[in-house]
């Protein structure tokens, strides 16, 4: 497929141009602390824009006991405003469209009718619970004429009260001029909409401070453009500010995979202080399920009011372990290292519990749970568990437990070893004992430094069996593809020297993900295409942490390995956070040949 948006000056945008892409539809979710909406958008056959605007609102709940209980309602063209030009109405619904961009917030620009161009603006509050449109009207004619908006007032109380309102508005616009005018839906007091909307674009660019420069432009902006959405899901909630996946289900909880495994590790690196505060809070708050008793410890608060999810052992201590641990070691904060010390201790020995009699780790699942088999012992558990031991084993040295560094770095040594022997098969790996099919998490050895199979890995992910147009397979033979995967294996591949086989799959990933039919950002999986959060957490450190090679060595210490793909003259990471103070990391191609890396302090 071609692509469908181009990449702008600050984001993305398509110039509609009948019968190209028409009709088409899709949808994305923007954010804030109080509301999240999925605004589903459709660009008919005759070139007519339509939006459903899809609002939740996190921390207001409709159903106390529901984990799925917040606030929710659907609002379509019902709640705009009609406009009237020289007292005639015209028809929302039949204005075409030239332009759609989205840069943070959407924005549909309209063909004239009758000398009047309209653009819309929508985006959610940074703070309050309110959706804002902002709406500009424009006499694009010689001659003046009177517009007008017409009111609107929709109000529903059921626990909380949501209303629209817009009071009728008339203009006269000379020619050339515009008025700009707006509406929210809201269950709070009306906002001032200038003053929102700046807000919004103050976040964005707080969300932008770490930025990447490459020779290929849609991959800097697909970088942006996750680093926008894995930041800007962070919810109010009783327990603290919290960053949660979204995608329509879930809202105010935190995972082990999603909030601890896949986001924590970025926001380290990000140093945004808002999603450094919420990872901390989903760090001590599944810190204080840990039982005493050492028995498994629950994965999830599906919301934080709530009792924790107890589930299944999805290596959800090895998800913990590995995560909060590289966080932490990016912070390069020795009292919140020393503050959460003690829950990498109960995940580390809860994991060395686990150990079966090969020397891996079990676990009932993955965190896919139990959609595919993973036997009782799998790969990607055992992995993190290996990766974890690693990265607390360096902060176990830097906070002055050499007994622990002893132990933990003997600990991972073992396991590497124990991996290699009982799940390697040939040239690749077993997903678990009896599994003969290959499986996209096969990668999960190649990010965590071992590399022994590496060549036979990249070829079983990227054969005809696994690859796909959108990416990785979960396992062979089915259709199953999950982004998740897919950065996994392309982070993995490149850290092992086989960037020159991945860079292909990932330039064609993010064109596909930024341009494509399904834009701008990564997702959860085929089904329903949501864009979780920490997706695209974690295709910004693909980047960070593959590309660039940056590695953790210490508490607020790092290493700089790139992989400078061949032919490109160099790239850069700029505002890049380690141990409290922003780095520029400059990679260059010298005229020998050889890659060299200039590291500056920023402001």
């Amino acid at each position: 497929m071609h692509d469908l948006f181009h990449v702008t000056d600050t984001g993305i945008a398509w110039d509609v141009k009948w019968p190209t892409g028409i009709p088409h539809s899709d949808h994305l979710e923007m954010s804030g602390r109080a509301i999240s909406v999925i605004l589903r958008w459709t660009v008919d056959s005759r070139c007519c824009l339509r939006l459903v605007r899809q609002v939740y609102w996190p921390g207001s709940r409709s159903r106390p006991d529901d984990v799925r209980g917040y606030l929710c309602r659907e609002f379509a063209d019902d709640i705009e405003p009609a406009i009237l030009i020289n007292g005639v109405e015209e028809r929302m619904v039949a204005l075409k469209i030239a332009r759609i961009e989205f840069d943070g917030t959407f924005r549909a620009v309209h063909h004239a009718v009758r000398g009047l161009r309209l653009e819309r603006c929508l985006f959610p509050s940074t703070h309050e619970p309110c959706l804002v449109e902002r709406w500009t009207l424009t006499n694009v004619t010689d001659r003046p004429f009177a517009v007008a908006l017409g009111a609107v007032r929709y109000e529903r109380t059921s626990g909380y009260r949501i209303s629209v309102r817009h009071d009728r508005r008339e203009v006269t616009l000379a020619p050339g001029e515009s008025v700009t005018d707006s509406f929210s839906i809201t269950t709070g007091p009306v906002p001032d909409a200038a003053q929102e909307e700046s807000r919004r674009r103050a976040r964005i660019a707080e969300l932008a401070r770490v930025s990447v420069e490459t020779p290929e432009p849609v991959l800097n902006r697909l970088f942006q453009m996750s680093a926008l959405r894995a930041g800007e899901a962070l919810f109010d909630t009783p327990r603290g500010l919290v960053h949660s996946p979204g995608g329509g289900d879930f809202y105010g909880g935190v995972w082990a995979n999603d909030q601890i495994e896949y986001a924590a590790p970025w926001f380290g690196w990000a140093g945004d202080a808002a999603a450094v505060e919420a990872t901390r809070t989903a760090c001590r708050l599944l810190a204080g399920v840990m039982p005493a008793d050492g028995t498994k410890m629950p994965g999830a608060f599906d919301y934080v009011d709530l009792p924790a999810n107890p589930g299944g052992d999805r290596g959800d201590a090895a998800m913990y372990l590995s995560g909060t641990a590289r966080f932490l070691l990016g912070m390069g904060d020795a009292a919140v290292a020393r503050e959460l010390w003690p829950a990498l201790v109960w995940t580390a020995e809860y994991c060395q519990r686990q150990t079966n009699a090969h020397g891996v780790i079990a676990s009932d699942c993955d965190e896919l749970e139990r959609r595919f088999p993973t036997g009782d012992a799998n790969l990607t558990t055992s992995c993190l568990a290996y990766d974890g031991y690693r990265h607390a084993a360096l902060l176990a040295r830097d906070l002055g437990h050499s007994d622990w560094e002893r132990r933990l770095t003997e600990q991972a040594n073992a396991l590497g070893t124990a991996i290699e022997k009982h799940f390697g098969a040939g040239d690749t790996y077993r997903y678990f004992d009896g599994c003969t099919v290959l499986r996209g998490w096969l990668c999960m050895p190649l990010t965590v430094g071992l590399d022994q199979r590496a060549a036979g890995t990249t070829r079983a992910l990227l054969s005809p069996a696994m690859l796909t147009e959108e990416g990785i397979r979960t396992q062979a033979g089915a259709p199953t593809v999950w982004d998740r995967t897919t950065l996994y294996a392309l982070k993995g591949m490149i850290l092992t020297g086989h960037g020159a086989e991945a860079l292909p799959v990932l330039l064609r990933y993010s064109h596909r993900r930024l341009l494509g039919d399904h834009v701008p950002y990564p997702w959860e999986c085929e089904l329903g295409q949501v864009h979780l959060a920490a997706e695209s957490a974690l295709f910004c450190r693909l980047v960070v942490e593959g590309l660039f090679g940056v590695r953790h060595t210490g508490l607020g210490q790092i290493v700089v390995e790139p992989r400078l793909p061949e032919g490109w003259p160099g790239m850069a990471l700029r505002g890049i956070m380690v141990g409290g103070v922003r780095r520029d990391l400059v990679v260059e191609r010298t005229a020998a040949g050889a890659v060299r890396v200039i590291n500056e302090t920023t402001s």
